[in-house]
């Protein structure tokens, strides 16, 4: 495992991802985004150390959303870092593991969330980039 790979089963196995990532659409609430992300920046998981932000930072700071200074925190990248793995979570729900590796393999899901039949030590691990 090198800094790029995150070790997330707990997170996987434990949370309720639709805490941390929900549309208007799924709850009819016009303040979802607020909630999700209030939600995230309370969490008791945490991914993001001083150790290994500079490789959060990189990851986020490569979407173009938003400037160092708005997301430079321990705590905002950790809060981010819960959301993209909780959307990724949803994304992945409901596949077989056959699908999940056709559909990661052809860019049609995310392929940065990595699942036990694919790991070594049969954990789930998110992929950061670099």
């Amino acid at each position: 495992m090198n800094k790029n790979e995150i070790k997330v089963t707990e997170f996987v196995k434990n949370a309720s991802p639709e805490l941390y990532s929900a549309s208007i659409a799924e709850t009819g609430l016009t303040n979802i985004g607020k909630i999700t992300w209030n939600n995230a920046l309370e969490s008791s998981y945490e991914f993001v150390t001083e150790e290994n932000r500079e490789y959060f930072l990189d990851y986020f700071l490569s979407f173009g959303a938003w400037e160092k200074e708005e997301i430079d925190s321990i705590d905002e990248l950790n809060a981010l870092f819960i959301q993209e793995l909780s959307a990724t979570i949803r994304e992945h729900e409901g596949y077989s593991e056959e699908e999940l590796e056709k559909y990661m393999e052809e860019g049609i899901i995310s392929s940065c969330l990595y699942h036990p039949f694919q790991t070594v030590d049969r954990e789930y691990y998110f992929y950061i980039g670099g």
